[in-house]
């Protein structure tokens, strides 16, 4: 894993890439932009064998920002050397994290075993993210008309994102575990319905990762 000062990734970036859902792809596609994941020479262990583990399948150029921006973040947080928490794990209900995640920890986030963690059901996966995701979000999110967790305000100051504020090796790092698991899974369905729906929280996880790390600038 190369190292380096980490690529500042922006959230901008997301209206330049290909939205997977909105057209048809040709015959024989071009491949998508690579987006460099570079770790900074004093990124700690775990995250370096966390990014390793998570980046063992190309699942695109979607994805690679999302990694790309936990990077940064993780780094301006010092890698939650002055975060105690945990994101919310309830073991049971509706905002419970989902099940694959609590493995893939069991498993020492890819230090204990090669083989990750898979997703059975898409569908109940599916049910058990957004249930997660949702009970985590600050309460000035708002949806737009489809539903979906709006992404185009700028980012404010005065923000406070919450429980989503949690960095560390019990912190954010397990949100961007669920989308490689569920995109992983995703692939190997060849659906597009299930494409899409993995494609929109892919790019709401990076704008989140994206307004968290501007709470670090100046």
């Amino acid at each position: 894993m190369p190292r380096g000062p980490p690529p500042p990734p922006s959230a901008s970036a997301l209206t330049a890439l290909p939205q997977l859902s909105s057209a048809p792809l040709p015959p024989n596609p071009p491949p998508p932009p690579s987006v460099p994941i570079v770790l900074p020479q004093n990124a700690p262990t775990w995250l370096v064998s966390a990014v390793e583990d998570l980046t063992r399948m190309d699942l695109g150029c979607h994805y690679s920002l999302v990694v790309a921006a936990l990077i940064p973040l993780e780094s301006a947080a010092k890698y939650g050397k002055d975060d105690d928490g945990r994101l919310p794990a309830a073991q049971k209900g509706p905002t419970a994290r989902p099940k694959v995640l609590a493995a893939w920890i069991r498993a020492g986030r890819g230090t204990k075993s090669k083989s990750q963690p898979t997703v059975d059901s898409l569908d109940t996966f599916v049910k058990e993210w957004n249930g997660w995701w949702d009970s985590m979000q600050p309460e000035w999110r708002e949806r737009n008309r489809q539903g979906r967790w709006r992404i185009d305000p700028p980012y404010r100051k005065e923000w406070d994102w919450g429980v989503l504020e949690t960095y560390g090796v019990n912190g954010i790092l397990s949100v961007v575990a669920g989308i490689d698991f569920w995109g992983v899974a995703v692939l190997s369905e060849d659906d597009e319905d299930q494409t899409a729906r993995w494609d929109n929280a892919v790019q709401d996880v990076v704008w989140v990762l994206e307004g968290l790390e501007s709470t670090f600038k100046k």
